[in-house]
């Protein structure tokens, strides 16, 4: 088992060659299937699912243990602008048909997911071969370490480093090259739009049962709008149903809600597949409950009559909605969108967390292989982006508004120091958020005046413990949305 040189000097580990100036530790490879890598990672079934939808493969996983850090400044490695010291792992690059990321884990369970930072020849003693160059931020562990591994949704080892090397094909048998348009043939199969039932006895089931249009049309409706990555019965399958059992009573059994592709279509598509669906010669009357992005679906909805020429939104619940953005979506961040998304769902693994993590490895592979174009969806929630910028000029609508917002701190000492290290500093300028979205950014006057600021509201303190993902689990958010819908 190779010893980590803390001076910087390169080790060989299977494949790899690390470099970790200042990290002292032992560093063993595990091949694919076997026993020994399935020991070391302790992945979950959710994981090897969601990496075979995208046809991943495992080359090699590189475990490092009995880590002690040595900090000095004359050997660190550090990224331009990176708070925390790094470790460097050069590797084999794949041949042309395939693309390659190294999926770290810290001791305490943190997740990251990295690409190369360069590919250069490299001689070796037989052949010149080509090299994938990785920087890999690494933190300092926390003491004591957390909760124990198998309570984790993604993978459960902790206590150790892991480096998990994979190779993803660039020819998908169903959709061919898989280029800038990956997310998109890919939510095209698995995240069709639309419109179905939200009944008690199936609200939280992955179904598409299909609605009666013409039934929703005889009163007002109540819709729901999922957020990123979602589907309906993953974004509000921590209802109670005694509460949809109430929502059904209230609107008389017309609620139905809204699939709809998230990463490759922006909200404008996504209403204008919506409204199609509908008839042109009467309107449909409806509140609309909406999380995540969904909000930014909801308001073209609601301010933008052209778009939505017979559709009439009354009152509308923003829970956790990006209305002024949220950083993460910035071309700079989006590989802490994906980071922060992974770790929510191994720190709090949900129903939905297969679906939600085959829809971050969609994206994780359309980073590998192109850029950011074909991600319009995500990028929509672009604070400097145009689509947010015309999203928010003055409107002319008048609707009642209602916002629920959240300012969370985690408890776990890993997502913790993640959070601190990584967004509150780095992305949301050290301001209140809910882990994806600014606390105030919900509510808060964004030029679409006169609709906001939204001024019946109720944020949620950091001492309450609301994420983003887990809002409909709390009591007070279904208390407000009782108040304001009735």
């Amino acid at each position: 088992m190779p010893a980590l040189n803390p001076n910087g000097s390169p080790i060989k580990v299977g494949r790899g060659t690390l470099r970790t100036p200042g990290l002292s530790g032992d560093a063993q490879a595990h091949s694919p299937a076997t026993a020994e890598m399935r020991s070391a990672e302790m992945t979950m079934e959710s994981l090897d699912r969601a990496l075979d939808a995208h046809a991943a493969m495992p080359q090699e996983s590189i475990e490092i243990t009995n880590t002690m850090e040595h900090h000095d400044p004359l050997t660190d490695l550090r990224s331009a602008g990176s708070a925390e010291p790094e470790i460097e792992l050069q590797y084999p690059a794949p041949n042309e048909d395939y693309t390659q990321v190294v999926m770290a884990v810290d001791e305490a369970g943190v997740i990251t997911w990295n690409f190369p930072v360069a590919t250069e020849q490299v001689a070796d003693a037989a052949r010149g071969e080509a090299m994938n160059t990785y920087r890999i931020r690494r933190t300092t562990p926390p003491t004591p370490l957390p909760e124990a591994a198998e309570t984790r949704g993604v993978v459960g080892a902790i206590g150790k480093k892991l480096l998990k090397v994979l190779v993803f094909p660039l020819i998908d048998p169903l959709i061919g090259a898989a280029a800038e348009r990956y997310a998109s043939h890919w939510e095209a199969r698995n995240r069709p739009y639309a419109l179905r039932s939200f009944r008690p006895e199936s609200f939280s089931q992955s179904l598409a049962d299909g609605i009666d249009v013409s039934e929703l049309m005889k009163g007002r409706a109540l819709l729901m709008i999922h957020g990123t990555f979602s589907h309906t019965h993953s974004a509000f399958g921590g209802l109670p149903r005694s509460f949809v059992e109430t929502l059904q009573e209230m609107y008389g059994g017309r609620v139905f809600a809204f699939d709809h592709p998230t990463m490759s279509e922006d909200p404008t598509e996504n209403v204008a597949w919506f409204t199609a669906h509908f008839p042109a010669t009467a309107p449909l009357n409806v509140d609309v409950i909406c999380h995540s992005r969904g909000g930014l679906v909801t308001r073209v909805l609601a301010e933008h009559p052209t778009a939505a020429p017979m559709i009439n939104v009354r009152r509308a619940v923003f829970v956790a909605a990006p209305n002024s953005g949220t950083a993460l979506a910035d071309d700079k961040h989006m590989g802490d969108f994906i980071d922060t998304y992974t770790n929510v769902l191994n720190f709090f693994p949900d129903n939905g967390v297969t679906e939600t993590l085959e829809a971050v490895i969609a994206v994780v592979k359309q980073l590998a292989v192109s850029s950011l174009k074909g991600l319009t969806g995500l990028q929509s929630m672009n604070p400097k982006g145009g689509y947010l910028r015309g999203l928010n000029a003055a409107v002319t609508a008048t609707r009642d508004y209602f916002a629920l917002a959240s300012d969370y701190e985690p408890n776990d000492e890993g997502l913790k120091m993640f959070v601190a290290n990584r967004l509150i500093d780095r992305v949301f300028d050290r301001k209140g958020n809910d882990l994806v979205v600014p606390t105030e950014g919900v509510y808060a006057n964004n030029g679409a005046t006169p609709l906001f600021p939204i001024a019946t509201r109720h944020s949620f303190e950091q001492k309450e413990g609301v994420m983003h993902t887990r809002f409909f689990e709390n009591a007070v958010t279904r208390e407000k949305i009782m108040e304001w819908l009735r």
